[in-house]
């Protein structure tokens, strides 16, 4: 069913709404007192989880306006991109980081810090390089109103991480932190092995479902690019 420009930007301001009300502290602070963090940071993820399904649908849906490509070299791109964003996904995940958001319980051990020793962010991170691709890889309109606008938000996530880091954890922890990663072997600062094994897990799991969950199929694209 084709969907309408109206739609596509019904969701998009819905979405990017939604976590500019949710980050006003006054607002945040009640839901926080209200829900506890745990509770919050769940039902914040599945709202917006359902609105950024809500977008990406519309703008499949929405009429197409070429502004440039198809490459054919993008989709490949795009496949070797989507690794790293998976394990910084699991990252965000799996292990905790004082310095930025994670839905990791447990205490933060800066001599074995993990992933936050290599990406103080991963999470936005993860999101910048998946918008950053699909901007690239989706020439229409719409799409890059969408992923444009998604990598703007991702972009802002590092400044807004670190400023709640500084109100939770003091600005003295913070770099005392830093600088006892610093001091770690560099295997410490990598993602541990259950990152490297969820994250890329994930990743077989988004080759193999983008398909048929969402429509273009990856793998198909590349074999046909390439010939093989």
């Amino acid at each position: 069913m084709v969907g309408s420009f109206a739609e596509f930007g019904a969701a998009l301001v819905a979405f990017i709404g939604s976590h500019a009300v949710a980050g006003l502290p006054g607002i945040r602070g009640r839901l926080l007192a209200g829900l506890g963090a745990r509770p919050y940071r769940i039902v914040y993820s599945g709202v917006s989880l359902a609105l950024l399904t809500w977008v990406i649908s519309a703008a499949i849906r929405a009429p197409y306006v070429w502004l440039w490509g198809p490459f054919p070299w993008t989709t490949a791109m795009l496949v070797a991109v989507m690794a790293p964003v998976c394990v910084l996904l699991a990252a965000a995940v799996l292990e905790p980081n004082p310095f930025s958001l994670s839905f990791a319980r447990g205490p933060f051990n800066p001599a074995r810090p993990g992933t936050a020793g290599l990406i103080r962010h991963p999470l936005p991170v993860a999101f910048a390089l998946w918008a950053g691709a699909h901007l690239i890889a989706n020439g229409d309109a719409v799409q890059a109103v969408l992923f444009g606008s998604l990598l703007a938000l991702s972009l802002a996530g590092p400044t807004i991480g670190a400023a709640k880091a500084r109100r939770t954890h003091g600005v003295e922890r913070l770099a005392a932190w830093r600088t006892d990663m610093a001091r770690a072997p560099f295997r410490h600062r990598m993602p541990r092995l259950i990152t490297w094994i969820v994250g890329l897990g994930l990743y077989l799991a988004v080759l193999f479902l983008h398909g048929p969950v969402i429509g273009p199929d990856p793998l198909a694209a590349v074999l046909r690019v390439y010939g093989a």
